[in-house]
């Protein structure tokens, strides 16, 4: 404590004076910041089989300190220097036995820019060092030095150029980790009217000085758009993109993981608990795929997610790859909530099924912004999904992790031996949109692509991919909407072939200004056809199939309705048809500002091979805010399923702020769930926050809650205060 206290005082001590002795136009700013948590957690674990109780009391203090000094040494010259300092000290008694365990994080930087109407660069360096040390365990040192450089031309009328550079060390005392990683990444843009031109250029060298493995992988990309109405009724979208990939690995004798090709993978996300009626309603996530991991995201793991609903986000390679390990990164430090967050793997079989990988080695490596999926063998897939719910109040009771986004997912293939291999990789597409007449719109599109793979002691792979839609948007009347769309997909690779047919239709009608319906088809037909050997072939069908009767009603003002019909059948090619019918209404009572009152019930019957199952579930939620200080909101659910007994779920919430300048906020809450593990949680909380002044502000809570599985059940009672100042 006393070291990281001097580390502290001293950065500052000589980051003062470097404000006399810099030029006096100079623009000086001095930022310190202190955020301190106390969190007190007592839990009794019983094991129901046995009766045994086993009672555990943690204690944990967490430090977290920065200094930061940002300076304008010239008109175009700035410089920023700072220290990040944490120190988390924790104490765990158990059943008599008492350990501890402290963790020391250190992380100063610099940085110095160069800013000019026409050029910018900059180089930085920054260092973490982590020490860990605790009761029955030696003393650990993890460090990482990166040292980064950046160069930003913006010419009129040339290209863009945007480079960068990194050169990162990691390393412990314990020398088990010695890893160089240097990567460069040149950027070219040009764009010329409608027309727009990327070129980039990514070299990344490795080496794991322990071990030998060495590795290099080198990565041309190339891109041109076009978007352009060509007549006052026809627009039209293409686009070229090539994509050429080396990659070498040489120096290891033990099998290694190395990031998969997938130039042409497209992202996605569904903010929402995962159907096959909502899969075609999949959002494009392009960020999944951008190779940044910072900032933020639409999909938010935090507390200001839906923890009602499950998140679901994943992968199309548009042809099978073979995935051995999935790694998906989130934007922050999240280990203080790393055992609340439970995502699970899943991957869409030949048989249109999502099987989750439940014996996947599941790590959560959070300190590094990330979590990972091992499987236990190498499987070929088009799709793959990560499913979790966002943070509850009851698993962030220091209210630090509102948001929490993901940023990226990483897919890898398991290889052994050395290495050298080659990608090639071609897309086009093109897009057509004709306005036939003011009510008629009709839309074409085919996207093509090919990709060869070839390396040592091996085959070349190719693989191709075509697809076609064609869509019609008609206006029949003024209750009338109808559409149509149908696409055929061609996949082939050098073990299978497969044809895809998706189709549907919409007739939506809108009877009067308060009521509307929508009736909606999609079905899809998927063949595959797979080469054992050259004499023996296998061909494998499923289809699929849905209807949907969506009716939307404005029954008096501030009072809205609406029911949902549903039916579904799929025939997978290994099993017997499967057939799933869905009932669901809805109600919305606003009568004034103040009050919301909100009502659902849905209502499932599956059929298929095994016995039919039922589900039913009622929920109600009431949202009244009688004052501008008061805010109350409770929700009562209801789940009843045919293999499981009646589940009944409350909420409630009370926020109030008892005066008029807000600075005070007391919150009340009780709140039980159904985790995906089956496990009822219930939880309450209290506490309050002071904004004490516009630089400190104090937060105290306090925590029960009692999770129960179908062999233990845990309490625990969780007080918490954090402490935040900046200067």
């Amino acid at each position: 404590m006393r070291r990281l206290l001097l580390w502290i005082w001293g950065c500052l001590l000589l980051c003062l004076p470097m404000v006399g002795w810099l030029p006096h136009a100079a623009q000086a700013e001095i930022n310190l910041r202190a955020q301190l948590t106390e969190e007190m957690t007592s839990s009794e674990l019983t094991d129901k089989e046995s009766g045994i109780v086993t009672s555990t009391d943690n204690n944990r203090f967490d430090q977290l300190y920065n200094i930061d000094l940002a300076r304008q040494l010239y008109p175009h010259l700035s410089f920023r220097s700072g220290l990040t300092a944490q120190l988390n000290d924790g104490r765990t008694t158990s059943e008599g036995d008492t350990t501890k365990s402290s963790t020391e994080m250190l992380h100063p930087f610099i940085d110095v820019n160069l800013a000019t109407p026409i050029f910018t660069t900059g180089l930085g360096y920054e260092k973490t060092q982590l020490t860990q040390t605790g009761t029955a365990r030696s003393t650990t040192v993890d460090s990482q030095d990166q040292l980064h450089g950046l160069f930003l031309w913006e010419p009129v009328d040339l290209p863009r150029v945007n480079l960068n550079y990194t050169s990162s060390h990691r390393y412990n005392d314990a020398d088990t980790t010695d890893q160089q990683q240097d990567d460069l990444a040149l950027n070219l843009r040009y764009d010329w009217h409608d027309i727009y031109t990327n070129y980039s250029y990514i070299n990344g060298k490795s080496e794991n000085l322990i071990t030998g493995l060495q590795g290099q992988r080198d990565s041309h990309d190339g891109r041109i758009n076009l978007s352009r109405q060509l007549t006052k009724d026809l627009n039209m979208n293409c686009s070229y993109r090539a994509n050429y990939s080396t990659e070498t690995w040489f120096g290891a004798g033990t099998p290694y993981l190395t990031p998969l090709f997938v130039g042409g993978a497209t992202g996605f996300y569904l903010l929402d608990d995962f159907s096959i009626s909502i899969w075609d309603n999949r959002t494009d996530g392009a960020f999944l795929v951008d190779g940044v991991k910072s900032g933020s995201s639409p999909i938010n793991l935090g507390t200001n997610g839906d923890e009602a609903k499950d998140v679901n986000f994943g992968l199309d390679f548009v042809v099978p790859a073979e995935i051995s390990a999935v790694r998906v990164w989130v934007d922050r430090d999240a280990s203080d909530v790393e055992n609340f967050l439970t995502p699970r793997l899943y991957i869409l079989e030949d048989n249109g099924n999502w099987q989750q990988q439940s014996n996947a080695q599941y790590v959560k490596d959070i300190d590094d912004y990330y979590f990972e999926f091992t499987l236990p063998s190498s499987k070929s897939t088009r799709y793959i999904r990560v499913e979790t719910t966002p943070l509850s109040n009851a698993a962030d009771p220091s209210n630090k992790f509102r948001d929490l986004y993901v940023t990226e997912i990483e897919t890898f293939t398991l290889k052994q031996g050395d290495l050298t291999r080659s990608s090639l990789d071609n897309n086009l597409n093109l897009g057509l949109t004709w306005r036939l007449d003011p009510k008629t719109t009709t839309g074409y599109s085919i996207f093509y692509r090919s990709q060869k793979t070839e390396g040592d002691n091996t085959d070349m792979q190719r693989t191709t991919a075509l697809s076609q839609t064609v869509n019609l948007n008609r206006t029949l009347n003024t209750i009338f909407n109808a559409s149509v769309r149908a696409s055929r997909d061609d996949r082939q690779t050098s073990s299978q072939e497969s044809l895809d047919y998706t189709y549907g239709a919409a007739l939506t009608a809108t009877w009067l200004d308060t009521f509307r319906q929508a009736l909606s088809y999609s079905g899809a037909t998927s063949e595959t056809i797979r080469t054992v050997n050259t004499n023996t072939e296998s061909t494998e069908t499923n289809k699929t199939n849905s209807l949907l009767l969506r009716n939307v009603a404005q029954l008096y003002e501030g009072w809205s309705a609406n029911v949902d019909l549903g039916y579904s059948w799929i025939i997978p090619w290994d099993e017997g048809k499967r057939t799933s019918k869905t009932f669901r209404i809805g109600s919305s009572i606003i009568p004034n500002p103040k009050l919301t009152v909100n009502t659902t019930y849905t209502y499932s019957v599956s059929d298929s091979d095994q016995p039919t199952t039922n589900d039913e579930r009622i929920e109600l939620s009431v949202a009244l805010s009688p004052t501008t200080a008061i805010s109350l909101f409770s929700r009562y659910t209801v789940i009843d399923q045919s293999n499981a007994d009646k589940k009944v779920y409350q909420e409630y919430s009370i926020d109030w702020s008892p005066f008029p300048d807000g600075t005070v906020q007391l919150f009340l809450g009780y709140h039980e769930s159904l985790t995906n593990e089956g496990d009822d949680t219930k939880s309450s909380q209290a506490g309050f926050d002071w904004r004490v002044n516009n630089r400190t502000s104090v937060r105290t809570s306090f925590n029960m809650v009692k999770a129960e599985s179908l062999t233990t059940i845990t309490e625990s009672q969780v007080f918490s205060v954090n402490l935040r100042i900046s200067l």
